[in-house]
């Protein structure tokens, strides 16, 4: 008999596996995903799973949140609904994963990043406590080039300009 995933009996096997899964990474990290994946979920059981890595994600310290929206992104590649895919590019984007943010993008919506979300992305960076990349500064001002009207450019290269000195300010040398 074939493991039908998309049953409501089988859905809490699934759920309790990415909720054992967000709780200790030393678990199985694939179980989810090959079940999902080898069932031939539905798309409203994808979206399930996908929502359920991204509820984790909110109560999880950063490193384990960052995974877990990576096990967001794979269950979603599976077919998760456009409006789904949305809300893990917003968590992405909330999250501050700058290198992420774009082929996110691409690949789950099939676009480019927006305005909107150049603008979250770059609030997001200055609002990182501790860190700083002069890698994702050069990223965003790119994306802010490509994506944005020129007046907020300025605004974009100024708030990361204010940033960095306020970094390098606070930064014990």
């Amino acid at each position: 008999m074939k493991l039908n995933v998309n049953d409501e009996v089988v859905w809490p096997i699934v759920k309790f596996l990415i909720t054992r899964l967000c709780a200790d990474l030393s678990h199985n990290d694939n179980a989810p995903r090959a079940l999902l994946r080898e069932g031939k979920a539905d798309q409203k059981t994808i979206d399930r799973a996908v929502r359920e890595y991204l509820l984790h994600c909110n109560t999880a310290p950063r490193l384990r949140a960052l995974t877990n929206i990576g096990y967001a992104f794979d269950v979603a590649r599976l077919g998760a609904s456009r409006p789904v895919c949305e809300e893990l590019v917003r968590e992405v984007i909330r999250k501050g994963m700058i290198s992420s943010a774009q082929s996110v993008v691409a690949q789950l919506l099939d676009r480019e990043l927006n305005a909107v979300e150049v603008k979250a992305l770059v609030d997001a960076y200055v609002t990182r406590v501790g860190t700083r990349s002069a890698a994702d500064e050069t990223v965003l001002l790119a994306l802010a080039k490509r994506t944005l009207a020129p007046e907020e450019v300025a605004n974009v290269d100024a708030t990361i300009a204010d940033f960095v000195r306020e970094f390098e300010r606070a930064s014990p040398m």
